[in-house]
């Protein structure tokens, strides 16, 4: 009787680590088709991004409203708008056939004092240096603009 009692026992405490080990182990239900739909979703994107023949770049899958209306929200930092900026630009000048909006546009522009591509390199300069810091992106911007008179 002893010998049943003691074998009972172990079966037990090899039960309860076999639960504990099963609930260490495993994901809950709504947690589990949460993370499936998140993934399928993920799938479809890229998959369609394949097909397009396009290339995945996250801060550059936003469309040129997008872009657009990012610049007039109130409550941007200097670099998150010109960044933006950046990103429009890149975006306007792929779709829209060369057309720089960094550029004055008209007949009476002094050509030599509108370079587009210069300005978008100084300002993609100011924030490669402010690693992610609006401040110093502020400070080194404004530290190498120059006043004409």
């Amino acid at each position: 009787m002893a010998d049943e009692t003691t074998t009972t026992t172990e079966q037990g405490e090899d039960l309860v680590n076999t639960i504990k080990d099963l609930k260490a182990t495993t994901v809950a239900r709504d947690k589990y088709d949460k993370d499936i739909s998140q993934l399928q979703a993920e799938r479809k994107r890229l998959l369609d991004i394949i097909k397009s023949g396009g290339e995945d770049d996250s801060e550059d899958s936003k469309s040129i409203d997008e872009l657009r209306k990012s610049l007039s929200t109130s409550n941007i930092t200097n670099l998150d708008f010109v960044k933006n900026a950046l990103s429009l630009r890149s975006k306007v000048l792929e779709t829209d056939g060369g057309y720089d909006i960094f550029e004055a546009q008209g007949h009476k522009v002094d050509r030599q004092l509108v370079d587009g591509e210069r300005v978008a390199n100084f300002l993609q300069d100011c924030v490669d240096k402010a690693d992610g810091n609006s401040e110093v992106f502020t400070a080194l911007m404004s530290s190498n603009l120059k006043d004409r008179k």
